[in-house]
C-alpha cells in the first residue's frame, strides 16, 4: 500500500499525488466554482487549487465527488443566496429558506447552483457509496472533531485510497497523526 502523505497546500507541487483518485471536499468546489470568493481565500489559496485541479485533469486523475459533497455544495450556495438576498433588500426580519424558496431570487439562484453542480458533475466521476456507520472505527473520537459529512469522506477516502483536497482543517487535526488517507489543507 502507498505511503499516505499530509502536505499543506501552500507547499503543494506539482505531480505529487501518487493516488489515482482524488476527492476534492465541497470547499475546495466551492473555491473553484462558485463566483465570488465567498470564502475569502487568498489569491495564493485560490491559485493553488487551481494548479491541484489542472494537475489531476493533465495527470487522468479520477476526480471522486460523493453524493454529501453535492448536498453539502447546494446547502451551502442556498444559505450564500438567501444571506445575500436578505442583505441586497435590507430585510432584518426572520426570513427562512422555505420562505425564500417562494421568491424569484430564490428560483434565479437555483438555476444557478443546479447548473454549477451539473457542470463539475459532467467533469467528474460521481460515485456511490455504501457508507457503513457500524463498522466506523473510533467514531467517538472522530466526532468529536468532524462534521457527520466529513466522516463519511473520510471513510469513503480510507476505503478508496484516494487523496482529499481539503481546506477544512479538521481532517487534518483528526488524521495528522495516523494518516489513514493522503490529504492536501491548509
Amino acid at each position: 500500500m502507498a505511503l499516505k502523505n499530509f502536505t499543506e497546500l501552500s507547499s503543494y507541487i506539482k505531480e505529487s499525488i501518487q493516488e489515482k483518485n482524488v476527492v476534492f471536499d465541497t470547499n475546495v468546489l466551492v473555491d473553484l466554482f462558485y463566483p465570488g470568493n465567498i470564502n475569502n481565500r487568498t489569491s495564493n489559496e485560490i491559485t493553488k487549487l487551481q494548479d491541484i485541479y489542472q494537475d489531476c485533469l493533465e495527470n487522468n486523475k479520477n476526480i471522486v465527488i460523493i453524493v454529501p459533497i453535492i448536498s453539502e455544495f447546494y446547502n451551502l450556495a442556498v444559505n450564500v443566496a438567501l444571506k445575500n438576498y436578505k442583505k441586497s433588500n435590507n430585510i432584518n426580519s426572520f426570513l427562512n429558506k422555505k420562505m425564500y424558496r417562494n421568491t424569484q431570487s430564490f428560483k434565479n439562484a437555483n438555476m444557478g447552483i443546479i447548473s454549477i453542480i451539473d457542470n463539475f458533475s459532467t467533469q467528474f466521476n460521481i460515485k456511490n457509496f455504501n457508507f457503513d456507520y457500524l463498522k466506523i472505527e473510533d467514531k467517538n473520537k472522530k466526532l468529536e472533531n468532524l462534521d457527520f459529512t466529513d466522516l463519511i469522506i473520510s471513510d469513503f477516502c480510507e476505503k478508496e485510497n484516494a487523496c482529499l483536497v481539503t481546506l477544512d482543517k479538521d481532517f487534518k487535526n483528526v488524521f495528522l497523526n495516523d494518516l489513514k488517507f493522503s490529504i492536501i489543507s491548509l
